[in-house]
Order: C-alpha cells, then sequence, then structure tokens
C-alpha cells in the first residue's frame, strides 16, 4: 500500500500503481498454491468439500488437486483428517474415476464438533 490515505484522496497515478501491486500480490498467491505440496493442497481442499458438501471421498481430492505424488499420500491424509477429528467414516461408493475401474470407495462426513 502506498499510504493509508483514503482512496478518494489518492491521484489516478496512484491508484494505478496500488491496483497493479494487488495484482502482482494476487498472482503470487496463485503461483504460491501451485507449488504446494500435494499434502497441503490436498488437506485445504478437503476442508472446503467438507464445509460446503459434507461429505468427501476420495474421487473429490483428485478432482480438486489431481493425483497425489506417491499413491500413499490419498490414504495419509483421510487418516490426517480423522485423527484430527475433522471426518468420519459413513458408507462406501463406487469411485467415478476410469483409473479406479469403478472400485469401491469410502465415503467420509464432517465430524461434529
Amino acid at each position: 500500500m502506498l499510504d493509508d490515505r483514503p482512496w478518494a484522496e489518492l491521484s489516478d497515478w496512484e491508484k494505478v500503481q496500488l491496483w497493479e501491486q494487488e495484482q502482482r500480490i494476487k498472482e503470487w498467491n496463485k503461483m504460491a498454491f501451485a507449488y504446494a505440496r500435494w499434502p497441503d493442497r490436498a488437506e485445504q481442499a478437503a476442508r472446503k468439500i467438507l464445509d460446503v458438501k459434507g461429505k468427501l471421498t476420495s474421487d473429490d481430492i483428485h478432482d480438486a488437486v489431481g493425483d497425489p505424488e506417491r499413491p500413499n499420500q490419498m490414504g495419509a491424509l483421510f487418516n490426517l483428517l480423522r485423527e484430527k477429528g475433522l471426518i468420519r467414516p459413513v458408507g462406501i461408493t463406487k469411485s467415478k474415476r476410469n483409473p479406479a475401474k469403478h472400485r469401491n470407495i469410502q465415503v467420509w462426513e464432517k465430524a461434529a464438533n
């Protein structure tokens, strides 16, 4: 921020500078998220999905952040969320992903905190 003056008191040039600075910050935040490690992105996505839908499957995580860097990271993610008391198992469903060959996957719901 250039200073603490109200927006109306800034010159047009200062407003443009401030807007460009805000755009650079937004772009940096996008890049930071893109380069974050898969487990961090997946946990963040899982929390958002749970807030919106109330339920979660591995298909949801695949759709949100793609495949894990290593195959065991998906199971580790759900173990972590369960240990934190954020989710609990509620059922089984068939995966909608072709690579999963429609096998059974766990359905989790948001745990009451």
